[in-house]
């Protein structure tokens, strides 16, 4: 790493070890007279520990000379743990800065990309997430991600997914691979490549970057194969980017971005797990700033157990997050110290200090809503969004309140009196599968992988219209150099394509008897003799049906799976 170009969360670390290493100036002095013959006074003067140790790293890192600091250090103080193990993530975050800093402006996109698949436990849906667009913040971002272990390591995983899928010009993807066969002591590469059906030992790359299997398993050229195109692939994870080229628009799509900019508008988007929902959201929300609208997204599965545990709790959390992101002219405080119930201080707190403060309308999106069902106060909860709804007919004020409810699961099974039930009022959305039209737009927008309509088909039967299941199949199909008949062949192994997705569901099926034996029954007599578990099965993406008499799994994919392993 070329002088000063150490990242500036590295320095810290350095510091912090240093400190803790030699905790008085005198062991510090020693130490670098021991090691260097070099006298502190001539570096940093001064009493404070931290801000010599600040002015000494800052003085060999001017120098280049980091690592030379380090192992003296380290030869002065041999079993301390903190000196060890900034020693190693130097070396190891200096060597990979080394390799891809010179691209940093050519694969940029490609970097992100893997940042993004390599800590998506992390960022989930998270819309107000930025991406780090740099190398530097990409590395600092990695090291702030907890490790599972100790041999688990973030900037392995970061390096592997970029060499897999990166497109990343032959010279350095060679280079990248040796780097990880020199750091990966835990043996990450090898099972990430395994979970992509390669062979570590098999492993080669095309004169453009591609990681191939063998020379023996090499695969007809990608139709019209464009490496722009490759470049551009994302990973299908989480909310799809607002200016992402993957996203595939809704037939009414474009009534429903409208609607969020009228007047007193509840609008309910319902959906199976993975279906869209948050990415519907997301540009409803950018629609609404684009017109110039306040707007706020509240993603329920974002929120602390604290923060669920009452109703209080809940309200004072919207009410402050309000506060925070529209700059309130008065705290929720002074709302909360009234006698009123949680219901009444919301309300006053949303009608005088957001409501009557706007010109135009404003949206609230709730994403994920029905958490609370799990939770003993929802009556309450959602009879404060159903006055909301009907105070627009009685308050004009109130007229100015757009509401967005994101949800997956039959309302009417947890809320006693309908009547107080947002849920029956105002426009609904359901998110269900693509149609073929739109399973064919997917395919163009992958530079037609499949290469017709008989291959197309061939996906929808194996999954379906499931907007997920698609876009993982085009991608990986993109990235493994794969075609249709070979997709489908692996598509449900147990370290195929769909392997995490899948075990997942078999994991929460296993946990529930109830559930794993209703799904049992779907798949053998296409029956569900429970309606609450028919509606939780249907809500979780697993089955279709209208009813719990005529149900089955919700595509071939799921069935051929989940028959064999329940």
């Amino acid at each position: 790493m070329n002088a000063g170009n150490t990242p500036g969360y590295l320095l810290k670390q350095i510091e912090s070890a240093l400190c803790r290493a030699f905790p008085s100036k005198t062991k510090l002095e020693m130490m670098l007279r021991h090691q260097f013959t070099q006298n502190l006074e001539e570096i940093a003067r001064g009493e404070n520990l931290t801000e010599i140790v600040y002015k000494v790293v800052d003085d060999f890192n001017t120098s280049n000379s980091l690592a030379k600091l380090l192992n003296k250090a380290l030869n002065e103080n041999p079993n301390n743990a903190s000196l060890k193990a900034i020693k190693e993530k130097f070396e190891i975050t200096t060597s990979l800065f080394n390799l891809l800093h010179p691209l940093e402006k050519q694969i940029i996109k490609q970097m992100e990309q893997a940042y993004r698949a390599c800590c998506y436990d992390k960022l989930g849906d998270n819309l107000e997430y930025e991406i780090p667009d740099n190398l530097n913040d990409i590395l600092d971002s990695l090291d702030k991600i907890p490790q599972q272990n100790d041999n688990e390591k973030p900037i392995i995983e970061f390096v592997a997914r970029l060499l897999i899928t990166g497109h990343i010009p032959k010279p350095i993807a060679e280079k990248l691979k040796q780097w990880l066969d020199e750091n990966d002591s835990a043996a990450q590469w090898e099972r990430l490549i395994k979970t992509l059906k390669f062979k570590q030992n098999d492993l080669l790359l095309d004169e453009d970057g591609r990681v191939i299997k063998s020379e023996n398993e090499l695969l007809p050229p990608r139709h019209s194969f464009d490496s722009n195109w490759l470049n551009e692939l994302e990973a299908p994870e989480g909310t799809v980017k607002l200016r992402s080229k993957f996203y595939l628009q809704r037939e009414n799509e474009a009534k429903w971005l409208d609607k969020v900019l009228g007047w007193g508008e509840t609008i309910r988007v319902k959906g199976a797990h993975q279906m869209g929902k948050s990415s519907l959201l997301a540009r409803m929300h950018q629609r609404a700033k684009q017109n110039s609208q306040a707007a706020l997204y509240l993603d329920f599965q974002r929120l602390d157990k604290t923060c669920l545990s009452t109703l209080d709790s809940l309200l004072r959390y919207i009410a402050d997050r309000m506060t925070k992101h529209w700059r309130t002219s008065r705290s929720p405080d002074s709302y909360w110290s009234s006698s009123l119930g949680a219901k009444d201080k919301l309300s006053d707190f949303v009608l005088e200090e957001v409501l009557e403060n706007a010109d135009l309308p404003i949206l609230l999106i709730f994403d994920d809503v029905d958490i609370v069902f799990d939770y003993d106060y929802r009556d309450d909860f959602f009879s404060l969004i159903r006055a909301w709804h009907n105070e627009r007919a009685i308050e004009e004020e109130w007229q100015k309140l757009n509401l967005v409810l994101a949800y997956s699961t039959e309302a009417f099974l947890f809320i006693q009196d309908l009547n107080q039930s947002p849920f029956n009022v105002g426009i609904s959305i359901e998110l269900g599968d693509l149609s073929p039209s739109k399973v064919e737009e997917m395919n163009r927008k992958h530079n037609s992988i499949a290469r017709s309509s008989g291959e197309i088909d061939s996906l929808i039967n194996l999954l379906g219209g499931h907007p997920y299941l698609l876009r993982m199949a085009f991608y990986t199909m993109a990235t493994g150099n794969m075609r249709v008949p070979e997709f489908c062949r692996i598509a449900g192994d147990d370290d195929g394509p769909f392997a995490e997705h899948l075990s997942r569901y078999l994991r929460q099926l296993e946990a529930w008897p109830d559930l794993r034996h209703a799904m049992q029954d779907v798949l053998r007599k296409h029956k569900c003799t429970n309606n609450e578990i028919f509606y939780r099965l249907r809500a979780s993406g697993l089955i279709l049906g209208h009813s719990p008499d005529a149900v089955q799994a919700r595509c071939q994919l799921y069935a051929q799976y989940f028959k064999t392993r329940l």
